[in-house]
Order: structure tokens, then sequence, then C-alpha cells
């Protein structure tokens, strides 16, 4: 299979290019930055794209010469100066299914578990957008929409999380701090991802993304500490409107083009997310995602101390 991986250098497309070559694939990667993405992989085939200005079937069309599958990984946590979301998450996408319906190629669009209008963000509201859109495009495509995604790397929420089990004296988490997750492996979602895009089946459908298990935010937190190689300490409710307050400076910051996880989508985010059955993504992608003990002992950690 030839495929081509948008938003490749990313936190999960990144993954998805490697899993495709560890399966003996081959990739055309795809990425705003080219010079980093090289940098970052230099072994692959890279070619520009930018969702903010890549609006049309047209732009597209081109591009999908000798590819069978696209994968799109392009995502943006908030708007910015120079990104918009709608651009982003819902014109760009379209245009890249519709061309890949031209093209007889299957479009695999990676949206995300708590993409819902609900939640109040425009990351939500986008990205919800553009899994109903889909749905009146012609041909084959699949979405996936993946729960907090657990990996060596971190983007978000995750990054989030990550910080604040790596504080001193207590870990503060966003009051209740009982908010309901199944965390799923980057590596499980990326092999599932793989393999869904390389058959013809399920088509024209969504799979939810989900770990086997459910933990609470405390009890992740906990364990990212633990993964982290710190001394247990208390973990500490913060309430909402405090960390709202906080993530204003962030999301001012993001806007300028200096980007921070502390940032108000990211709670907003991990404060909605739903609970699914992992049941139908394990079957259709033949990949059954593994318990979170297993994940985090699959990844060695990297701080050194």
């Amino acid at each position: 299979m030839r495929c081509l991986v948008t938003g490749a250098y990313g936190f999960i497309g990144r993954e998805v290019v490697s899993a495709l070559l560890r399966h003996g694939h081959q990739v055309v990667a795809a990425g705003r930055d080219v010079e980093l993405g090289r940098r970052l992989l230099p072994d692959l085939d890279w070619i520009a794209c930018d969702f903010n200005r890549d609006l049309t079937p047209q732009a597209w069309q081109p591009r999908l010469a000798g590819i069978d599958a696209v994968v799109n990984a392009v995502g943006i946590l908030q708007a910015t100066a120079v990104d918009d979301e709608t651009r982003i998450h819902v014109t760009a996408v379209l245009a890249l299914a519709t061309a890949a319906a031209a093209s007889d190629v299957r479009f695999v669009h990676i949206s995300a578990m708590s993409a819902d209008d609900g939640v109040g963000t425009g990351y939500a509201r986008s990205k919800s957008a553009a899994d109903r859109l889909l749905a009146d495009v012609a041909g084959d495509w699949l979405i996936v929409k993946p729960s907090l995604v657990i990996g060596r790397g971190s983007h978000g929420g995750t990054s989030l999380l990550r910080a604040a089990a790596a504080l001193p004296y207590f870990t503060p988490v966003a009051a209740p701090g009982t908010q309901p997750f199944q965390p799923i492996s980057l590596d499980d979602l990326a092999d599932g991802i793989v393999a869904l895009a390389g058959r013809r089946q399920p088509s024209r459908t969504t799979l939810v993304a989900a770990g086997p298990q459910v933990v609470t935010l405390s009890d992740l937190a906990a364990r990212y500490r633990r993964w982290l190689g710190f001394a247990p300490v208390p973990v500490v409710a913060i309430p909402a409107w405090l960390l709202r307050l906080v993530a204003g400076f962030g999301d001012i910051a993001g806007y300028f083009g200096s980007p921070t996880a502390l940032r108000s989508t990211s709670f907003a985010q991990m404060s909605a997310m739903p609970i699914a059955d992992p049941g139908p993504y394990s079957e259709a992608s033949g990949v059954p995602p593994r318990p979170l003990s297993q994940v985090f002992a699959a990844m060695p950690r990297r701080v050194v101390r």
C-alpha cells in the first residue's frame, strides 16, 4: 500500500508513519513545514500541504496520483493569528475527502472522541462539523475517533497531565478529579489505523478508538507520576474557575505564536470524554487495545535525574 499521511510529523501522524513503515508499506508524508519534516523523518518522500490554503478538491487531486489510501492526522488545538479552525478541520478535510473519492482512494480521517458541539470549544465544534459533513461525501471514507491517547510524546491534555505529574509536593488536576477516561496507547491506535487504511471495510462509518479500562483523572495523573519515576504525592483537585483563569494566559500566548499545553481547550476537552465500547474498533482493526498498565510498561520513562 502507498499511503499519503497528512500531518505526518505530528503527535499521531508520526506514529502512523512509523507503523506504516514497520508493516512494509510505502509512505508519502505531507506537512506544512517540509524542512521540519525532513529533519525529523529524513528517509521519507515529503510534499508540502497547508490546510489553511488547500481548500478545494483540485488542490489535492495531483497529490493523490499513485496513492492507495490517505490518513489525515492534521489538527490544531486552538485557532491562532494564522490558523483557522474551520478551514483546517472542515473545509480542507472535505476537499481532501472529495478528491480521494474522485480518485477511488480510501480516506481515513482522525477526529476525536470528544468532538461534540456540547463541549463548547472551537476545536470540538469544527471537528464535529467535519464528522457530520463527511456523510455527504461519496467514496470510501472512515472516521476514527480516539479517546485520550497515551504515547512516548504528548499533546494537549496529555502534555498537561505529564507536566502536572512532575510537579513537587502535589499533583494538580481539574476538579472534581473523578472524570472518567478510557486511555488508548498511541502504538495501538497507529497499528489499528494502518490496518484500517489497508482495507475497504468498514467504510462510510465511525469507529471510536478507546482503551479497555476506565480510570479517573486523579488515578491517571498518579499513574503518570509513577511512570515518570517520582515519589507519590497527594493529588489535589483545582477549581475550574481558577484553571480557566490560568489557561487564559496560555490562550493569549498560543494565539500569537508561542504554543503551550496550558490552554483552555485542553481543560475543556479533557472534561468531556464520553465512555464507549472499544469492541467495534478492536474487531474492525484486528488490534485489541491494551490495558493502561501494559501501555506504561511498554514505554520506559525518559526522565533522567
